[in-house]
């Protein structure tokens, strides 16, 4: 207060000086008149603090405790825990995607691809037969090409032969017939049997309770955290689907042959995973 009461003497001194001196003075006042409402805020400001720190203290509210330079506001959030959950279902599949071809070479290209659109053909007509819808039958590559190496007694490149690929992808809808599937497009002269994957046909659902184990995953190692950490409340507050893989499974060219000569597949079943990535509020 004795600070205000000065500055305001020196107020009063300079309005009287402006009158003699004219507008020199009215600037110095401006600045003096500035100052005095920076002080005069500065105290008002500096006691309404204290009021409140007074009040708390008096009023039973507790101030909180500082974290480093930071005060945390009471009601506000103090942190995050992230967490990763996986889930995952295991499924028989029902379907089969079984991959062959047809090779064929001759010294002559019209040659090689004459003969390998005909036992391309009895291939796919031979499956037809046996129940093989005509769309699930497809090409997948066709390759034609010179056979080139190195005769190392002449240092020279010599051509061989043309080559002409063909591949077929065929769907099985029904499982058990695999091995008969492939017996048939051998018999046929299908000379490659490329690989064989399998898949669902409603992978859907079986990704859905994938997810859902998933997710309860996140959740259960998220209170498992907050519990030993003797916190609470967690709110998820995000959720986040990551690494979704393709719901098919390959398998290695491991064929057994019966005594018979048929060809025995061992299906096996599905691994059908999801993953999440969940963050909670504390």
């Amino acid at each position: 207060m004795v600070s205000i009461i000065a500055v305001l003497s020196l107020t009063y001194n300079y309005q009287f000086e402006k009158i003699k001196n004219g507008r020199i003075i009215m600037k110095k006042n401006i600045i003096i008149s500035i100052l005095v409402f920076a002080l005069v805020s500065f105290f008002v400001a500096g006691g309404i603090v204290s009021e409140v720190a007074l009040a708390g203290q008096e009023g039973g509210i507790s101030m909180p405790e500082p974290i480093g330079d930071i005060i945390p506001l009471p009601g506000l959030i103090n942190g995050e825990i992230h967490v990763n959950g996986a889930g995952v279902v295991m499924a028989k599949p029902d379907i089969a995607l079984v991959n062959v071809g047809v090779e064929t070479s001759s010294k002559n290209s019209s040659d090689a691809q004459s003969e390998n659109a005909t036992i391309s053909n009895k291939v796919i007509e031979s499956l037809k037969k046996i129940g093989i819808d005509e769309k699930d039958i497809k090409t997948v590559s066709y390759n034609m090409f010179r056979e080139r190496y190195y005769d190392h007694e002449t240092r020279k490149t010599v051509e061989g032969d043309f080559k002409v690929i063909h591949s077929l992808q065929i769907v099985v809808r029904n499982i058990d017939s695999v091995g008969a599937i492939i017996d048939t497009a051998v018999n046929s002269g299908a000379n490659q049997v490329n690989n064989i994957s399998f898949t669902v046909s409603d992978a859907n659902k079986f990704y859905l309770e994938a997810l859902k184990l998933a997710i309860k995953n996140a959740n259960g190692k998220a209170n498992a955290i907050a519990n030993t950490m003797k916190i609470t409340e967690i709110v998820p507050i995000e959720i986040i689907e990551i690494n979704i893989a393709p719901l098919t499974r390959s398998m290695d060219m491991m064929l057994e042959s019966k005594a018979v000569g048929s060809t025995q597949i061992e299906t096996g079943e599905l691994e059908i995973r999801a993953n999440v990535q969940m963050v909670f509020n504390y």
